[in-house]
């Protein structure tokens, strides 16, 4: 049975992709940091693999009463009852998607411009991973950074909810112009839980800080 969307308020705050091979520690941390989204991105997995992360993720983010996201795979995303689909390398067009995820869950993917928000919006999408904002080492095809400058155009631009992706930081993370989500996937650089749940804390405080 299909949960409902939760409240648009799930899509602000801090937004943590996990990462390869910590999806369970890196999530379980952000949780219990604060994190109100969690998104499941892993290209190198076999399908079985995949859907087994994905179901204990999906437990997971039930018990923070947090969304839950995966990356691409529409299949998986149907097969554990996630909120969201994120389109980044998907073989498939968001159309596509949406047809295939139906009209009552959230679709997401990425931008780096205004036209190409705005096509992703009036293709189906509504929410937008926006960026880089700053120059990123976890997804090398990323493109050049838009600065925040950039960022605000975009967020101005269409009327879905914005999340600021790339280069995020503790240094900068105050800096994001509106209150979006920031997507935050450093936590997989951190040795140990405890160290990624107190940079999470960290981080939704100092966004809490922005003008």
């Amino acid at each position: 049975m299909n949960r409902p969307i939760k409240n648009t308020t799930h899509l602000h705050g801090l937004y943590v992709i996990t990462q390869a091979p910590r999806h369970i520690c890196i999530a379980r941390a952000a949780l219990r940091g604060g994190a109100r989204l969690i998104q499941l991105r892993d290209h190198g997995q076999p399908a079985e693999k995949l859907l087994e992360i994905a179901q204990e993720l999906r437990q997971l983010t039930g018990e923070f009463d947090a969304l839950f996201f995966v990356c691409d795979h529409v299949q998986v995303a149907q097969q554990v009852d996630a909120d969201g689909v994120h389109l980044e390398w998907a073989k498939i067009s968001l159309p596509d998607a949406r047809q295939q995820w139906g009209t009552d869950r959230l679709l997401s993917t990425g931008a780096n411009s205004i036209e190409r928000a705005q096509a992703a919006q009036n293709a189906g999408a509504n929410y937008l991973g926006v960026g880089p904002v700053f120059p990123t080492q976890t997804k090398k095809d990323a493109g050049d950074a838009i600065g925040f400058n950039g960022l605000g155009a975009i967020a101005r631009a269409v009327s879905v909810p914005v999340a600021a992706i790339g280069g995020l930081n503790e240094a900068n993370i105050a800096q994001v112009p509106t209150a979006m989500a920031s997507v935050v996937s450093a936590l997989a650089d951190l040795p140990s839980e405890k160290q990624m749940e107190a940079m999470t804390r960290t981080l939704i405080e100092k966004l809490g800080t922005r003008p």
